[in-house]
Formats: structure tokens, C-alpha cells, sequence
């Protein structure tokens, strides 16, 4: 599994596991530079719908950001 597909894959578990909600993420997300609707970022999370390299490195990003210990 690449790095891309981990940060997909840790974004489902922290909508998950978390109170953070897609919007939360999709905020995270588009401070990193993401471009998708926050509609396409949540069908791309749960696999639904493909995603462009820009945007998975600024998903990872922000997963990385919401993921962080505070």
C-alpha cells in the first residue's frame, strides 16, 4: 500500500474513530492546497471516486495535521 493510499485509508479511520467530521477534514484539506469539493473528498475516502495526485499529497498533508498529537 503507498503512502497516497494510507493517508486514504487513516482519513476513513479518523471520520471514524474521531469526532472530527468531513467538513473538519475537508477544511485541513483545503489549507493544504486541495481542490476537491468537500463531496468529492468524502466519496474519495470511503473509495467511492478517484482523486488527483494533488489532491491525495494535500489529503496526506492534512491527515498528517489532524492525525498529529496536539
Amino acid at each position: 500500500m503507498g503512502v497516497v493510499e494510507e493517508a486514504r485509508r487513516v482519513a476513513l479511520a479518523v471520520l471514524d474513530t474521531t469526532s472530527t467530521t468531513v467538513n473538519d477534514l475537508w477544511v485541513s484539506f483545503w489549507s493544504m492546497g486541495g481542490n476537491a469539493d468537500v463531496l468529492d473528498l468524502d466519496a474519495y475516502v470511503h473509495g467511492l471516486a478517484p482523486f488527483s495526485a494533488s489532491d491525495k499529497l494535500a489529503l496526506e498533508a492534512a491527515v498528517e495535521e489532524i492525525s498529529a498529537p496536539n
